[in-house]
């Protein structure tokens, strides 16, 4: 009997044999196509990386010419701010004396109310008189 299990043993050796040498050139081809999946991979990371150098330049660019143009407003509106302070100014200072005339104007008329009323009691005593005397 043991000489008929030695071709057995000696074929379950071979397609063993044959099997793990098949799973090692499966291995070898995954193993291949990984790497050269890797290395497309790692070209197109470099390509990336030239276009994200140019990307963040340019970002930097538009970020100098935002904040130059920040600085721009900012400056425009302290300028504003100035002018509209002398403005504030200006006005208050011809309000003053927009003020100052309505006084005087509104203290002459009430001067020329009184006068007319004074004039008035005057007209009606002399009015008196002459009724009183002419009778």
């Amino acid at each position: 009997m043991a000489p008929d299990i030695v071709p057995i043993l000696a074929a379950i050796a071979l397609l063993s044999a044959f099997i793990v040498a098949a799973r090692a050139y499966w291995a070898w081809e995954a193993i291949g196509r990984a790497s050269d999946e890797m290395l497309e991979l790692g070209v197109k990371i470099e390509e990336s990386r030239g276009s994200l150098r140019n990307s963040f330049a340019w970002f930097r660019g538009k970020l100098a010419e935002t904040n130059a143009g920040v600085e721009r407003s900012l400056w425009s509106l302290a300028r504003f701010d100035e002018s509209s302070a002398r403005w504030e100014d200006e006005l208050r200072a011809r309000r003053a004396g927009i003020e100052d005339f309505r006084v005087r104007y509104v203290g002459r008329a009430g001067h020329g109310l009184r006068r007319a009323r004074q004039t008035i009691r005057v007209v009606k005593s002399l009015i008196e008189l002459r009724r009183t005397f002419l009778g």
